[in-house]
């Protein structure tokens, strides 16, 4: 789900280039809202779930500070790109780098190991 929202929403941004109408462009926007909405709670579930409850308050802390200095950050460097690129090249160029993030999520979850799930203790008493 995580990777299907990430892929979603980069392709909005994209479409967003392209409209030619305000009705078409409020849909896209609504489209858009539909997809990113569910992207917060399903992130958290997915990094709290390859963590041991002992280690969730901290690493939630430093997803949340990694946030709070990315999104100042995200906006000194993407004021001049969007004076680059313009208004629907930055939307565009907003997409493909969202779609770059693609391989990245999907190898996340590819190799990550649910910290819920532990495997048996092998017994080899047989008395």
């Amino acid at each position: 789900m995580l990777i299907a929202i990430i892929g979603l929403w980069a392709v909005c941004p994209i479409a967003l280039a392209f409209v030619g109408s305000l009705a078409v462009a409020m849909i896209v926007f609504g489209v858009g809202g539909l997809v990113w909405a569910p992207f917060t709670p399903v992130a958290y579930s997915f990094l709290q779930s390859g963590l041991e409850p002992h280690e969730q308050q901290q690493v939630v802390t430093l997803w949340t500070t990694g946030s709070m200095v990315a999104a100042p950050l995200g906006l000194t460097v993407g004021g001049p790109l969007i004076e680059l690129a313009g208004t629907s090249g930055g939307l565009v160029l907003s997409g493909v780098l969202t779609l770059l993030l693609l391989p990245i999520a999907a190898l996340a979850v590819l190799i990550r190991t649910p910290a819920s799930v532990t495997l048996p203790a092998c017994n080899t008493s047989y008395r």
